[in-house]
């Protein structure tokens, strides 16, 4: 596979990169979320594209392992000015949250 095309899936280079830091660091960046007593995290962490027209990018889900609470940050490139963008809601989703399904 030619190297230009490799690993693109829609977002833009910028929102991968967050991507990738975050898949890098994950661990060391929530270590708020570390239950010691547990020897676990009290809250997944989940990802999923986030895709409104050419806004393309991610959404992160960080879910209480109980389900009752989760805060949802998506990031991507502003259709306007190119700048990397990021929002962040609390709402709890069964699926990844969408544009459409977004309650801000």
């Amino acid at each position: 596979m030619n190297i230009v095309n490799y690993l693109k899936d829609g977002a833009c280079g910028k929102a991968r990169i967050v991507m990738a830091l975050l898949q890098e660091n994950v661990g060391d960046g929530i270590n708020e979320l570390y239950n010691e007593e547990r020897n676990d995290y009290d809250a997944t962490v989940n990802i999923a594209r986030w895709e409104n027209c050419r806004e393309q990018g991610y959404v992160v889900s960080l879910r209480t392992k109980d389900y009752s609470k989760q805060l949802n940050i998506a990031w991507f490139e502003h259709r306007n000015s190119d700048n990397i963008c990021a929002i962040e809601w609390e709402q709890c989703t069964i699926n990844s949250p969408t544009i459409d399904t977004a309650q801000f």
